[in-house]
């Protein structure tokens, strides 16, 4: 019995271990019941939590420049005759923007410009970091106002494709899960919001130990097989 007892054990172990290295971590963010200021913690999931430190990590290297070379990026990849517009205005004669760009991209063009010329690349990057354990949301809850939106067409996908509209993405989709959860905090009842998620850097070394631990307590418990009075076709009793 106690021979029997040993077996499943093992048997237990290797499955658990085996099952371990590819569990996959719960699904969505809680929301808590609010406080008395009408506020609602949020406990983040790991991957939700990954997905908000990089964003924050990669808007460290965005500034004034970088914002303003990339929304001019966008326009004159999406509105070619804005760069001749654009190269009047440098020889001090009259640009006509108004011609070659949509009424509500002339003046952030013309700013974005003027921004770039009065401001320098981001070079140094701060450390600061990001408390993902102390997520919250409220009636303050607000979404970050952005140079471009949808609703801008052509020229939001260009910019989304640089730099700065790729850090600008990513915050829109924590903005919608922030949303999300301010609506949810309202109710006063605990809830799930699902936030966006970012996979875990592959840790290789970690993965072949956890394979290797496993194929060795496999192994330990095959050749101990035959001491339980268990006959294998290779090993005989």
């Amino acid at each position: 019995m106690k021979n029997t007892t040993r077996t499943v054990t093992f048997v237990a172990a290797s499955a658990l271990l085996l099952g371990s290295i590819g569990a996959a971590p719960a699904h969505a963010a809680t929301v808590a019941a609010k406080d008395n200021d009408g506020m609602c913690a949020v406990k983040l999931t790991s991957a939700e939590k990954r997905f908000i430190e990089s964003w924050f990590d990669e808007s460290k290297a965005i500034g004034d420049y970088e914002q303003a070379r990339d929304l001019i990026a966008a326009v004159e990849s999406t509105f070619p005759g804005v760069v001749a517009e654009n190269e009047k205005a440098l020889k001090g004669e009259k640009a006509e923007f108004g011609k070659v760009l949509p009424e509500g991209l002339v003046a952030k063009y013309v700013d974005a410009q003027k921004t770039m010329k009065e401001s320098e690349p981001t070079v140094a990057r701060t450390l600061e970091g990001i408390d993902v354990d102390a997520w919250r949301v409220g009636p303050d809850t607000k979404r970050v106002e952005m140079p471009l939106t949808a609703k801008d067409g052509k020229v939001f996908e260009a910019w989304t494709a640089t730099p700065s509209g790729k850090v600008a993405a990513k915050r829109m989709l924590i903005d919608d899960a922030d949303a999300a959860a301010a609506k949810a905090c309202t109710t006063g009842r605990q809830a799930d919001v699902q936030y966006p998620t970012a996979k875990a850097d592959v840790n290789v070394p970690a993965i072949v130990g956890g394979v290797i631990a496993a194929l060795l307590v496999i192994a330990g418990l095959v050749f101990a097989l035959p001491h339980f009075g268990v006959a294998l076709p290779m090993l005989g009793k």
